[in-house]
């Protein structure tokens, strides 16, 4: 029995290595990328895989590899080659001597630009197959406005294929690529252009070939192939048509950018009612143009996707009140709430959009794309959904581009010398940093529109990125928006780098960061979710978790069968975001972000103990331990983000005087300010005086949330401050008595760096001690405000370990369960609790971003 299983494994191993064999010479076989001719389509050392069902696998009658003639016989295919795809082929002139030859690990990847029966011709640097553009037009483009001096000093090798006078990698052709049984007239130039094909298919010396030959009927089809990154890649330009025979066969690609939207004009065409015509003229204006024809195309197929809402006199009214809000920097306007999107008011672009401003945002989309020096890096598909759409949300459509780009490309060409567009996005942003948005929630209303926010910096998070939406796109940079569905309102925005990442930015100068390479907000995300303009599989919302964490993969057991939903604790109350899949009671979960606190829910009820997943796809459940209690001490409702670490940092060094006399000729205490992670913090004078100034550190503005004054060392008997003095005016709209306003989450900053401020306590006070508080965002422990620390006891729920009312920075409890996740509820205000786990230090830890 033994015996016949060994024989048994053993005949099977043979017939998986044999198919595997097969496999590889008949279907498929893989290949690195080498070199970055093909960016940014591909990099080097990226895998490709070779599907050679097209053409038939070739089957070699020589495995004579030494020899420069290739013997093979092609098995019958199931498909072609077909313009635009990637085809990996043996390099037809290895050795470099001008003749056609075979080198069995020669092998390239390049795109198909023309195939048998095409004629093709460079002009400009442009590839013109019968008559139109193909290939990577951003960086034929680029080509096209390098001089030939700069292309020579970057060694670029500007003669081509055959080699004529005049003919270059800017200029060349027409040359037609031959189909099998195609006979060409043999001249003085074409003898030159197929010399090395009837070379390779005769025999004949391409010497002899001009005096010889009159005609000649070719044996195989031929094809040009050439790279995407133009000025660096080794092609048809320089080695010429490329037999039939070379080529092993195409990687497999995704359905063709235009043909992805083809179908969506007619559904557009068909909808447009009395708006027809304007759509089908736009068609027409860019007949002569296949890449701005293709770029109408697809907004057009897009339409039917988005839409605004008919104009009411209750929107207007409002926005002006929003406008005047913006101007004034005043308080919310209970009003606004008001207003309501009615589904039966919504207008879709293809009935409402006019020819002429579809026409103007195409081509000053073009113009300002073509014009920046990292467009070679940005292909047509990524123009089309991160440069190109003329709305970013359900506003009205306006004709917006000229005005930001009237605005703001002064600015930029002035200020940003670099091609980097990194640089250039983070150049923009600190130059708009005290512009930033008045906070306010616009409640219900449409997006504001690009003309509202081009001079009424006004709303949330929405409205600030929907503005760098305009302004960027405006500036011919590829900017999109990302967002996580945790309550619906973590929103930011991603530019495209040259190097194919996408990077983080927030133009909110408060609580935004600076665009720059790696850069994080720290924030919670579980999946994350980009906006498109074009919809793929029927949505507007694209999954992009993996691009953020990686792929990742986990396995969750439950106790009872069915559909559940994975949720995070955020906001003091669980968010389901993401419906697994189910396979009886197992949770298969894809692509999620590692390192937070997840639990399972069904029908709003919690079916699992929470659990955090690693990168690796472990996970640690916690089960609470109420039999091992332990001492904890807890600090904040959530982590503390790095906004609010950064403005904490402007305290850091800030000095404070004290005097009785205003001139502070005769300091009487006089002390620089600590760095600090906490909202209370004190310093302890003991000494008489009236005036106290507050400068900030150097080369810093002035900021401070409160300061107090109490007579006694218990702080229970306060002085109250009179006035404020001021050497500089407060700036952000924030008002300077904001500081001694006895209210933590206002706050005082100046406008001018190095900037002051005196407070006048009325007359001469022995302080004891000063109270200071930095900028705060109402998450740390707020004395006499009523708190109670909770612990998830799974599907049971959350269980209180007792109320407690502050009487210092920090709670501690004594009573806390082992292995277990807690929140802190404040009974008192707020609604920004988080999830946490203690360490073995009885420290909070926000596993939780």
């Amino acid at each position: 029995m033994p015996q016949r299983l060994i024989r048994y494994t053993a005949y099977t191993l043979v017939a998986i290595v044999l198919a595997g064999v097969l496999a590889r010479i008949c279907i498929t076989d893989w290949f690195i990328v080498r070199g970055e001719s093909m960016y940014p389509t591909l990099r080097d050392g990226q895998v490709v895989w070779a599907n050679k069902l097209p053409l038939g696998c070739r089957i070699y009658t020589s495995f004579d590899f030494s020899q420069p003639k290739l013997k093979c016989f092609r098995l019958h295919g199931l498909g072609r080659i077909q313009h635009d795809d990637l085809v990996i082929f043996n390099d037809p002139d290895p050795f470099g001597d001008g003749h056609i030859s075979f080198k069995i690990n020669r092998v390239y990847i390049k795109r198909c630009i023309a195939s048998p029966g095409d004629t093709l011709c460079i002009r400009d640097g442009y590839y013109l197959r019968n008559g139109l553009r193909t290939g990577s037009i951003p960086a034929q483009r680029a080509l096209c406005e390098a001089s030939d001096s700069t292309l020579a000093e970057k060694g670029v090798f500007l003669p081509a294929f055959p080699y004529l006078p005049g003919w270059s990698i800017k200029n060349m052709g027409p040359v037609y690529v031959p189909r099998k049984g195609d006979t060409v007239a043999i001249d003085s130039i074409s003898a030159a252009i197929y010399a090395r094909a009837i070379e390779y298919e005769t025999g004949i010396p391409q010497a002899q070939i001009a005096d010889s030959l009159t005609t000649y009927t070719f044996r195989h089809d031929y094809y040009f192939f050439g790279g995407d990154l133009v000025d660096n890649s080794r092609d048809s330009r320089y080695f010429g048509i490329v037999p039939d025979d070379f080529v092993i066969g195409k990687t497999h690609k995704k359905r063709t950018f235009h043909k992805s939207f083809r179908n969506g004009i007619r559904t557009a065409l068909n909808t447009a009612a009395d708006n027809r015509s304007n759509l089908e003229y736009v068609l027409d204006y860019y007949e002569t143009d296949s890449l701005k024809r293709l770029a109408a195309e697809y907004l057009i197929a897009a339409m039917p996707y988005h839409y605004s809402y008919i104009e009411s006199d209750s929107e207007d009214s409002i926005k002006a009140t929003l406008a005047s809000m913006a101007h004034l920097r005043k308080e919310c306007d209970s009003k606004l709430k008001s207003y309501v999107k009615m589904p039966n008011m919504r207008i879709y672009d293809q009935q409402l959009i006019s020819a002429s401003l579809l026409i103007s945002n195409i081509d000053r989309a073009f113009a300002s794309w073509r014009k920046r020096p990292w467009s070679r890096y940005i292909s047509f598909e990524q123009f089309c959904n991160f440069i190109l759409p003329y709305r970013v949300g359900d506003e009205r459509p306006e004709e917006w581009r000229e005005i930001y780009e009237q605005r703001y490309a002064p600015l930029m060409d002035s200020l940003c010398k670099s091609s980097d567009i990194i640089v250039a996005v983070s150049t923009i942003q600190r130059c708009l940093k005290d512009t930033s948005f008045y906070y306010h929630d616009v409640c219900n209303l449409p997006s504001l529109g690009p003309k509202f926010l081009l001079n009424h910096r006004i709303g949330t998070c929405r409205e600030s990125t929907d503005f760098a939406l305009y302004l960027f796109r405006a500036l011919g940079i590829p900017v999109t928006t990302d967002y996580s569905r945790i309550d619906g309102t973590h929103i930011w925005n991603m530019v495209l780098d040259s190097t194919g990442r996408y990077e983080m930015f927030w133009m909110d100068s408060w609580n935004g960061i600076v665009a720059r390479r790696g850069g994080s907000d720290g924030l919670l995300k579980g999946k994350v979710y980009r906006r498109m303009f074009f919809p793929e599989q029927g949505s507007l919302f694209k999954d992009v978790t993996s691009s953020y964490f990686g792929h990742n993969s986990i396995k969750i057991k439950m106790d009872t069968p069915g559909e559940v939903q994975l949720a995070v604790f955020a906001y003091g109350q669980w968010h389901p975001f993401y419906r697994p899949a189910v396979h009886k009671k197992t949770v298969h979960i894809k692509n999620i972000e590692p390192g937070n606190t997840y639990i399972l829910m069904r029908n709003e009820n919690l079916v699992s103990y929470p659990f955090i997943p690693d990168s690796s796809g472990h996970v640690t459940y916690f089960h609470p331990d109420t039999i091992h209690r332990r001492v904890v001490q807890v600090k904040r409702k959530r982590r503390i983000p790095f906004w609010l670490i950064e403005h904490m940092q402007l305290s850091k060094m800030m000095r404070i005087e004290a005097d009785i006399d205003p001139h502070f000729s005769s300091k009487t205490y006089d002390y620089y300010l600590p760095g600090t992670q906490s909202n209370y913090n004190w310093i302890y004078p003991d000494t008489s005086m009236r005036f106290v100034k507050l400068s900030a550190s150097p080369g810093r503005p002035a900021q401070m949330a409160e300061l107090r004054f109490f007579r006694d060392f218990d702080r229970q008997d306060t002085i109250h401050s009179t006035r404020i003095f001021m050497t500089d005016k407060p700036g952000w709209g924030r008002k300077a008595e904001s500081i001694i306003d006895n209210d933590e989450l206002t706050y005082f900053r100046s406008e001018a760096i190095n900037g002051k401020i005196v407070v006048d306590l009325g007359q001469n006070e022995h302080v004891s001690v000063i109270e200071w508080v930095p900028r705060n965002d109402d998450n740390f422990i707020r004395f006499g405000d009523e708190y109670e620390l909770m612990y998830l006891d799974g599907p049971s729920g959350w269980i209180g370990l007792g109320r407690q009312i502050a009487r210092d920075t920090i709670l501690i409890y004594d009573n806390a369960p082992s292995n277990a996740v807690f929140y802190l509820k404040n009974y008192t205000r707020g609604r920004e609790e988080f999830s946490f786990i203690i360490n073995q230090n009885g420290q909070q830890v926000f596993v939780s971003k």
